[in-house]
């Protein structure tokens, strides 16, 4: 609620951001335990279905501003950045 007042009143600019990437190795495990992955050999120790995986990632930023303090300019910066994996949940 506050946001949508500051951003109808006060000058504002914003940025929104939408990526879309490849990790070959989510769990930066070194290739012995890659290898035992792949091999099925003590599974227990691998919770997970893939160890490369896709990522979306989202960044949105705002920035507000107006002379609040007299004849000073405040500015207020609001950021959101986030990462989802598509196979490894665990990760999101």
């Amino acid at each position: 609620m506050i946001i949508l007042v500051l951003v109808a009143f006060w000058d504002y600019s914003y940025n929104l951001d939408i990526g879309f990437s490849y990790d070959n190795n989510v769990y930066a495990y070194s290739q012995p335990y890659i290898d035992d992955f792949l091999n099925g050999v003590r599974p227990y120790r691998f919770p997970f279905e893939a160890y490369d995986d896709a990522v979306t990632g989202v960044d949105f930023s705002l920035l507000v501003r107006n002379k609040f303090f007299g004849k000073r300019t405040t500015t207020f910066n609001f950021s959101l950045n986030t990462d989802n994996f598509l196979i490894n949940n665990q990760k999101n």
